[in-house]
């Protein structure tokens, strides 16, 4: 295994699948038709690259598409950029500005500004694929006579040279270690940095038109519908009033300030203001009486005991009322089946659990500490029964490794082998 085999069996799952969001289940086959060798080998290919991605400037790139990048989104993060293949990563390296040329990157960009988010529907194209850190573990341990993966890992190791062949072929940018505007600077401080820094991707994912929202004061401000609607004033401009929506639509729930409408008239900005919230209004009127389900709201005391100390996969989960919005606090956005994931197992490295909304069929992503836990199934309301027997009616996709982990689990067990510790590489 070399970098560029590397590569190829990325592009290739990501060709197959047709999106990069979908690429996990072909990636995944993929590196199960290699040698168990060979998986670890692309594993430590993957983690060279990780590791020569971990810059300052890099991030900044990241902040600036997603209004937030905490350590484990940056890994996430990276792990998008090594799905979208080697071109778009070494570019990424070498300008992250480059990176408002990436149609992936676009087309996040595109839903930001015309989609409504909400706690539920989320991004479909958020630059955050924690799978591709996790793929290869799955795929090894579901080949028979393997074993542990992590332990496998250990004894093998990349040569100096093919360290040296990666780190090679990278063209850093200038200044790539250093965070733009400074670790301690204020938050406007850092949005003029990153601003500077990445004039191309702030202006992809930001209205560069709209007006300073520093400079206003707050007179105003109701959330609904995963949004604020906003009446604001400066004084010192000839249109001093302001209505905006402010959002939170971003991993770390960082301000955003959309659909801004500046003027002189009060009672004419006022009215727009009033349109505005009312909207919104109805949208949430209109959507809870289609639903037609009687206001009910869970908690952790409505779980199975001891629920999330098991496999979630496969299970109802119900989603913490504190984690979603005010109007989203119910039962029908709460109840939720838990499709996969590996923060599903209790004791997985990974926090991402999969799940599909049972009332709409959405499919959502939600880190652990979201699931209040598993909903016993004897206390489902009749409509959350219908749709939970109509979601597992849905066929699934015919998986090799599916096939051959079971044929794995109905073997009779095998001897233990003695493993060696030796630097060359892993025991064959």
């Amino acid at each position: 295994m070399n970098k560029d085999q590397f590569w190829g069996i990325i592009d290739s799952a990501r060709q197959e699948a047709g999106h990069w969001k979908d690429m996990r289940a072909p990636l995944q086959e993929a590196l199960f038709k290699l040698d168990a060798p060979e998986i670890l080998r692309w594993q430590r290919i993957l983690e060279e690259y990780m590791g020569l991605s971990y810059k300052e400037k890099l991030r900044g790139a990241a902040l600036v598409m997603m209004k937030g990048c905490s350590d484990d989104g940056f890994d996430y993060f990276r792990g998008w950029l090594a799905a979208q293949g080697k071109e778009a990563f070494l570019g990424a390296l070498s300008n992250p500005d480059s990176l408002a040329g990436l149609e992936a990157a676009r087309m996040f960009a595109n839903e930001t500004h015309g989609s409504e988010y909400t706690p539920i529907n989320g991004y479909q194209n958020s630059p955050s694929f924690e799978s591709m850190l996790y793929v290869a573990v799955n795929a090894y341990e579901s080949k028979p006579d393997t074993g542990d993966f992590y332990d496998a890992l250990y004894e093998c190791e990349l040569s100096a040279r093919q360290k040296a062949d990666i780190a090679g072929e990278i063209i850093f940018a200038k200044d790539i270690d250093v965070e733009p505007g400074g670790s301690d600077a204020p938050y406007l401080e850092k949005m003029i940095a990153l601003r500077q820094t990445f004039p191309e991707l702030y202006a992809l994912f930001n209205d560069v038109t709209a007006p300073q929202i520093q400079n206003y004061d707050i007179i105003h401000s109701i959330r609904i519908g995963g949004a604020a609607v906003m009446f604001m004033e400066n004084k010192a401009i000839p249109e001093p009033y302001l209505v905006c929506e402010r959002s939170w639509a971003n991993p770390l729930g960082v301000d955003e300030f959309k659909n801004t409408v500046a003027g002189d008239d009060f009672l004419e900005m006022m009215r727009v203001f009033s349109d505005r919230l009312s909207g919104r209004i109805a949208v949430m009127e209109e959507e809870w009486n289609a639903r037609g389900i009687p206001f009910e709201k869970l908690s952790a005391e409505d779980c199975v005991p001891d629920g999330l100390a098991s496999d979630l996969e496969g299970k109802v989960i119900v989603l913490k009322p504190e984690k979603l919005s005010p109007e989203y606090r119910t039962i029908d956005y709460q109840l939720a089946l838990c499709t996969g994931g590996f923060g599903a197992r209790p004791d997985a490295r990974g926090r991402k659990v999969y799940c599909t909304e049972l009332y709409s069929g959405k499919q959502e992503t939600f880190n652990r500490d979201a699931i209040a836990g598993v909903f016993p199934l004897e206390g489902l309301p009749d409509w959350a029964r219908e749709k939970l027997a109509a979601l597992q009616k849905l066929p699934e996709r015919e998986s090799v490794i599916a096939k051959i982990r079971e044929g794995k689990n109905a073997a009779p067990p095998r001897e233990p082998r003695p493993k060696s510790r030796g630097k060359d590489g892993p025991e064959i």
